[in-house]
């Protein structure tokens, strides 16, 4: 028989089953990572920090955000941070959800600078709404999945507005519609004859 295969019994990578606050536990995790080197990232949202998980280590190290604290600040995520991105110099994007934008902290760094939006909702192209889905291309433009604007942006690196890939802002579309969408929720990105794909 043809096919792909895996092993049907799971290897624990984070997390204890229970929610906690403590480096070894998770608390309503939204996003995944894994990187080349089989390092784990963590979006995990109801502690309001990124975690990173080295190979065959269940206990996490804080690298973005403050556990348990929420705000505005670019040193802190709202209470829904979503989906992750890692990019080869292990510089760290993340959508931050609920403060409509996403943020960049480089490898290393204590606190963050704004790569997409302004950090205030609305349908002008120097504002996000509600980003869930990301990606970051090999020259550093971020691709967001605006799940209230019904849209996907691409900003380039250090702009202040974005352009509109896909989509008609703010207009829901049916199924057989190609020019309008709804409830986006993760990226694709196609280059000659590699897919790229935003985690789920």
């Amino acid at each position: 028989i043809n096919g792909i295969y895996w092993n049907t019994t799971g290897t624990l990578r984070a997390g204890t089953g229970s929610s906690g606050t403590a480096l070894n536990k998770l608390s309503s995790p939204t996003g995944i990572f894994l990187d080349s080197s089989d390092y784990l990232y963590v979006a995990d949202s109801g502690s309001y920090r990124v975690l990173k998980y080295a190979p065959s280590v269940t206990t996490g190290t804080l690298i973005a955000g403050l556990t348990s604290v929420s705000g505005t600040t670019l040193d802190l995520f709202s209470t829904g941070i979503r989906y992750i991105f890692v990019d080869s110099s292990q510089n760290l994007y993340v959508a931050d959800t609920y403060n409509n934008r996403v943020v960049l902290w480089p490898n290393g760094a204590s606190t963050a600078t704004i790569a997409a939006g302004n950090g205030t909702f609305g349908t002008s192209f120097n504002q996000i709404y509600s980003p869930y889905g990301i990606w970051v291309d090999s020259s550093s433009n971020v691709y967001v999945a605006e799940y209230q604007n019904q849209r996907v942006t691409k900003w380039a690196p250090g702009a202040t507005t974005g352009i509109l890939l896909a989509g008609v802002t703010g207009s829901a579309g049916k199924q057989n519609s190609e020019k309008y969408m709804y409830d986006i929720i993760e990226i694709v990105v196609f280059n000659q004859s590699r897919r790229e794909k935003s985690e789920k």
